[in-house]
């Protein structure tokens, strides 16, 4: 019986400290005000254009802002994009803007393959902000029966 209750005590002393360690007050990241984030939805060689996607991860509005990138394709010059005005991006908004480039470097280089790594990097300014750098890195590849056009 003595064995029994040693047991009983050991058992219920390991559960409580199991317990105790599982409950301990990590301090999580907060999802709710994350930096923004600039992709790419379509680049289209054949009409001069790209779709960009712009999230706005935070709860404050953002306002009066514009959107300045370069896109760099690898083993090509960088593509320059001029300065964008966006809309007012609201709490949590994403939106997308198309904007004319000028892709003829990237047609007459005959680099244009199935797979196109890329690099892009842009800065958001905004009227209440801090000027944010968001850059983005992958693969963008040609859209099935297109002639010239990526995502």
């Amino acid at each position: 019986m003595n064995k029994r209750h040693t047991y009983l005590s050991i058992t219920l002393i390991s559960g409580l400290i199991i317990l105790a360690n599982c409950s301990s007050s990590v301090t999580r990241k907060d999802i709710q005000n994350l930096p923004p984030l600039v992709e790419i939805v379509v680049l289209d060689v054949a009409q001069n254009t790209l779709k960009l996607r712009v999230s706005h991860r935070h709860q404050i509005s953002r306002k009066d802002n514009k959107l300045s990138c370069q896109l760099a394709i690898q083993d090509l010059a960088p593509l320059k994009i001029q300065q964008t005005p966006l809309p007012d991006l609201t709490t949590f908004a994403t939106e997308t803007t198309d904007i004319s480039i000028n892709t003829t470097a990237l047609s007459e280089s005959g680099k244009l393959n199935k797979e196109l790594p890329y690099v892009l990097d842009c800065f958001l300014f905004s009227e209440n902000f801090r000027k944010e750098q968001v850059l983005k890195k992958g693969v963008l590849y040609k859209v099935p029966g297109s002639l010239a056009a990526y995502r």
